[in-house]
Parts: structure tokens; sequence; C-alpha cells
């Protein structure tokens, strides 16, 4: 068939359904669909030494014994119980429990159902789990240790799995909120003190993209101290071979004056953001300028970088 229309006439096949069904499914190409969990769901707990459970989830399948079958929704609706068969005497396996749609007229299964079941892998020094069936996606992988039975403890189940869930929904990344902080300022020489200054933090973050912006306002009475500045930042810059977690910008205002531009950084695992003037390897402070800090004067720094956590 070419063409297939849905919800026009009668006499459409199990096949034209799935391929209605499928046009609001996450597609993987031209005719096939994303297979995975479309729910949270799918959790495996064990209830024995060589046994366990898995929990209901819906997913969807794409049938992959011929290029025209299309996806299949699979719902587990209990739990459902797998069990590991005995390891071998001296190697380990690494298993692979997967969701299986069987239909006999793609697959010569001779069977039209769905099950959830254990591959067992090949026993070696270094295993990997088998390859994942037709028409199936994987759950988990289990770590059957050699000589793993029932009689002398079976699976370590605290160690023995991988989580090999993926799911085909559209997710949002939850950008959270500005959160306001009072960032530590300090002089590398010493004598930094607030006065009647105003000091302020707000930042976010995106998973491990940590966004902050700082700003110093001098006082009358504030005291710049001596060497450069730096400010604290909520979150730890990640480990880079680079020798920085991220990059920004920096706007140093002279009161009734004008305004001088920088870079704003933020070091590999520091806990600091600085400030530097273009080609210029000194960070801003009284040491260094770019301008001579004073009443009404303030130093502003936007940097976005990788936190370590």
């Amino acid at each position: 068939m070419a063409i297939r229309v849905g919800f026009q006439k009668s006499g459409i096949t199990p096949e034209d359904h799935r391929h209605y069904a499928s046009t609001a499914i996450p597609p993987a190409a031209a005719l096939t669909s994303t297979s995975g969990l479309t729910t949270a769901g799918g959790a495996l707990v064990s209830t024995g030494a060589m046994t366990a459970t898995i929990s209901a989830f819906r997913a969807t399948i794409q049938g992959t014994s011929n290029s025209l079958q299309s996806a299949y929704p699979f719902v587990n609706d209990a739990t459902a119980a797998i069990t590991i068969t005995d390891g071998h005497a001296t190697l380990p396996r690494q298993d692979l429990v997967v969701a299986q749609v069987r239909d006999n007229p793609y697959d010569s299964s001779g069977q039209q159902d769905g099950r959830i079941y254990v591959v067992a892998g090949t026993a070696a020094a270094s295993p990997v789990a088998p390859p994942v069936p037709t028409s199936a996606i994987p759950l988990w992988e289990v770590r059957v240790n050699a000589g793993a039975n029932a009689g002398n403890g079976g699976v370590v189940w605290g160690s023995a799995l991988t989580d090999r869930r993926t799911y085909t929904g559209w997710s949002r990344i939850d950008t959270g909120a500005w959160t306001s902080y009072t960032p530590t300022w300090t002089a590398s020489g010493g004598g930094a003190s607030l006065g009647n200054g105003t000091l302020a933090g707000r930042w976010m973050r995106v998973g491990r993209l940590i966004t902050v912006r700082t700003t110093l306002v001098l006082g009358s009475t504030t005291s710049a101290g001596s060497g450069y500045w730096s400010f604290s930042v909520p979150v730890v810059g990640a480990t880079t071979t680079a020798g920085q977690a991220g990059l920004g910008s920096a706007l140093a205002t002279d009161a009734g004056v004008g305004v001088h531009h920088g870079v704003a950084m933020v070091g590999s695992a520091e806990a600091v953001v600085i400030a530097f003037s273009n080609a210029e390897d000194t960070p801003w402070g009284p040491a260094s300028g770019p301008i001579t800090w004073g009443n009404g004067d303030s130093c502003t720094l936007m940097v976005s970088y990788e936190g370590a956590t």
C-alpha cells in the first residue's frame, strides 16, 4: 500500500492502525518511531537471590522485523516477574532484561503477544550484554557473578544493575528562578571593607550550567584593600583542562566619568569570579584598575560557567 488515510473507511488492518497512531509518536525516521518508555516506571526490584520484578510502565516499541511494521503500544499494567539463570562456574555474565513484541506475520515467531524476559549473556572474563532482540527495548542489564545461584546469595543486586531505559516523551528543562545571594568580596592583599557600600549577587542554574551576576558599589567609607579582587560564586566551577570553567563580561563604572569593559572568569575548580581588562593578565582591583576605585564607582561581573555539581 502506498497511501494510508486514517478514520475514513472500513477494512483497515492492524498495520494501518499502528501507522495512524504513530503519527503522534516522536519519529526516528520517515516510517519509524522512537522506541522507549512513554511514562515513568519499569523499575527493577529484587524479590529473591535470583528473582526480581519489573514495575508497571507504558512504552512504544518499533517493530524491526519488517520495514512497514510500524510501532506498537506496549503496556505492563502490573509487576512482571523475571528469573535470572544460575551463573557460570568460573566466569561472570551480563544479562539483558527487555520488553518485546512478537507478531507472527512479521517475525515467524508463531506468537502475537508482548513479553518481558531476560536475555542471558555470554560468560566471559569481561562480559558484555547481548544485543537487543528484534522488536524490543532494553530495560536493565544485570551482572551475574561466577557461580551465582540461590544457594550462595545469588545476584548482588545492590551493584549488579545498569539502567538501560530510554524515554520517548518530550522533556522540559526547569531553569528554576533567579536566587539572591551575598558574595564574599576579597582583596588578595587584604584590607577590603564594604563600609557603607553595597554588594549583591544573583544566580540561577540549568542543569550544571551556572549563571552568576555580582555587583559591588563602593561607598564613602568603603575600603578597596590592596591587590586584586575576587567574588565568591555559589557553585564551584568544574575541573577543566582549559583552565577556566566559564567566561563572561565585566563592567567597571567610574562615577561621573565613564565605563570600562572587561572579561569575567571562573577558573577551573575555583569558587570565585575575577575580572580582567582585554589583553591584560592582572585581575581588576586597586593594584590594576582599570579605574581608581572610589565613592560611587561600581564593578559588575556576569558569567556563565560549568559547575562541578
